[in-house]
């Protein structure tokens, strides 16, 4: 798996699990997000990346980070 299958697959993941928790529906909205996202610009860490740009769709931190948008 590459970086970016390994961070869209838990991005997409945590989306849902988010999405089935407080019943919403904006897990497919996230993964598109995620999606845009280049390969290069993904930190060394896809789970950790995976991490932080779900915190930042779910509004509990602001863009640390340039590469998430």
């Amino acid at each position: 798996m590459t970086k970016k299958e390994q961070f869209l697959a838990l991005v997409y993941l945590g989306a849902l699990a988010e999405d089935l928790r407080s019943d919403t529906t904006h897990a497919q909205l996230i993964a598109q997000m995620a999606s845009q996202i280049p390969e290069e610009k993904i930190p060394h860490c896809p789970a950790n990346a995976a991490k932080v740009f779900l915190a930042y769709c779910s509004g509990q931190t602001d863009r640390p980070f340039k590469w998430m948008l």
